[in-house]
C-alpha cells in the first residue's frame, strides 16, 4: 500500500503548496528516507548516488574513533549534519542512520555519524557530551564543510547529551540548528519508566509493555551500585552480547562465576525482584541524573530546539518531550515540538494504520522535518 503515498504526496503538495519542483523533490526524498517499504526503495533507486567514506574523528586523549561520512555529489563546500547515535552497539553503522543519512545527502547534505564509545557499549556517562563538542569541533574546522550551516540531530539518550554538549562555550553559537529525536527530560523519570513501562504527565497515566531491553540496559549501566563482590566487567560483556543477539553470549555466562550468574537470572527471570533492587539505587544516581538531565540545567538553553518524539516509545517515553517542551516554553525558550505517531523507540511504524491517517501524520512529519533542515 505504501506505493500510493508518492503520488498522493505529490498532489498535496502540489495542490495545497504549489512548492517549487525542487523543493517537492527534497520533501519526498526525506520522508521516504525516514520511513521504510517500497516507496523508499524505488526514490532511492531514482535520485542522483551518493557515496559513503569510512573516516574517523580523535578524542582528547589521542584516540582514533570510526566515523562514516556522506558525501553528496555536488562538489565543494557543503552544508553539514551530524547524526549522533543513541544508545546501540551499532554505533556509526545503525541501519537507521545510515538510511536517513543517504536521503540527506541526495539532498545536498554532507553527513557526518560518528561513533560513540560509550553509547556503542549501551553506557549513559557524562564522557560523551565531551565526545559530541570534539566531534563537532572537528567538523566545524574541515575546509569542505559550510561551518556557519552545521546541524546537529541526537536520538534517544544521545539526544539529551547533545542538548548539554551544546551549552559548552566551545559551542555556543556554532550550531545552526539542534534537535532531539525520542530523548528524556529527566533522567530519573527514564530509568523507573524503562522498569515498569509507567509515565504521567498533566494528571494523566500511561502505562506501556517495557521494552524488552529496558531492565538489562539499567543493571547494565549501574551494576557497580549493588552491594555484592560481582565481576562487573565479564557481567557487562554478558549484558551487551544480549542486547547485541551475540551468538557467543553463552560463553560469556559459562565464564562467570555462579554467583554472578545467579545475579543475572534474577535480574532475567524475576521482574518483581529485579524492579525492588532496581528502584532501591535509584537514590544512589542523583549526581548522574543531575549531571546528564535537561530538568536540571533548563535556564541554561539559549539557543534554538527541535524535539520529536513518537508517542509509541516503549524505550523513553513521549511525556518526557512533552515535558521538556513545556518547561522550555514556561522559561521563554524557543522550542519546536512535533509528538509523531509513526514511531517506536527504533524504526518507524511500516502502516498499521488507514492510508488516509498515515498520509497525514507522514504530511505533517514531512513538513517539520522540511521546516527544520531548510529555514
Amino acid at each position: 500500500m505504501d506505493i500510493l503515498l508518492i503520488p498522493a504526496l505529490l498532489i498535496m503538495l502540489m495542490v495545497f503548496t504549489w512548492r517549487p519542483l525542487r523543493s517537492v523533490f527534497r520533501f519526498i526524498v526525506l520522508l521516504t528516507s525516514a520511513v521504510p517499504g517500497r516507496t523508499s526503495s524505488i526514490v532511492n533507486a531514482l535520485t542522483p548516488k551518493v557515496t559513503v567514506e569510512v573516516a574517523s574523528y580523535t578524542t582528547g586523549n589521542g584516540d582514533e574513533v570510526p566515523m562514516r561520512i556522506w558525501h553528496p555529489r555536488s562538489s565543494g563546500p557543503a552544508p553539514a549534519i551530524i547524526l549522533f547515535q543513541g544508545a546501540s552497539p551499532a554505533g556509526e553503522n545503525h541501519e537507521i542512520l545510515n538510511r536517513l543519512a543517504r536521503g540527506l545527502a541526495k539532498v545536498g547534505f554532507k553527513v557526518y555519524i560518528p561513533g560513540l564509545p560509550r553509547l556503542k557499549e549501551v553506557l549513559i556517562r557524562e564522557e560523551t557530551v565531551e565526545q559530541m563538542v570534539e566531534i563537532f569541533l572537528q567538523v566545524h574546522q574541515r575546509p569542505d564543510v559550510l561551518s556557519d550551516r552545521i546541524t546537529t540531530i541526537g536520538f534517544s539518550f544521545g539526544g539529551s547529551q547533545l542538548v548539554k554538549a551544546c551549552l559548552d562555550l566551545r559551542m555556543n553559537g556554532l550550531p545552526a540548528k539542534v534537535l532531539s529525536f525520542g530523548s528524556y527530560f529527566d533522567l530519573e523519570r527514564t530509568l523507573k519508566f524503562v522498569l515498569t513501562g509507567e509515565c504521567s504527565h498533566a494528571g494523566k497515566d500511561y502505562s506501556f509493555d517495557p521494552h524488552e531491553w529496558g531492565n538489562i540496559v539499567f543493571f547494565h549501566n549501574y551494576i557497580d551500585y549493588f552491594d555484592g563482590d560481582f565481576n562487573i566487567e565479564e557481567i557487562r560483556r554478558y549484558f551487551l552480547a544480549l542486547v547485541e543477539e551475540d551468538g557467543v553470549m553463552e560463553d560469556h555466562l559459562a565464564a562467570l562465576s555462579e554467583k554472578d550468574r545467579s545475579f543475572i537470572d534474577l535480574i532475567t527471570t524475576d521482574r518483581k525482584k529485579s524492579l525492588e533492587l532496581a528502584l532501591s539505587v535509584l537514590p544512589k544516581l542523583m549526581s548522574t541524573v543531575e549531571s546528564l538531565s535537561p530538568r536540571y540545567f533548563i535556564k541554561q538553553i539559549n539557543f534554538s530546539l527541535y524535539l520529536v518524539h513518537g508517542v509509541k516509545d516503549n524505550m523513553i517515553p513521549f511525556t518526557e518531550t512533552v515535558a521538556f517542551s513545556e518547561a522550555l516554553e514556561s522559561h521563554g525558550g524557543d522550542v519546536h515540538t512535533f509528538i509523531s505517531g509513526l514511531y517506536s523507540h527504533n524504526e518507524a511504524e511500516s502502516g498499521e494504520s488507514g492510508l488516509f491517517s498515515r498520509i497525514k501524520e507522514l504530511w505533517r512529519l514531512g513538513s517539520f522535518i522540511n521546516d527544520f533542515i531548510f529555514r
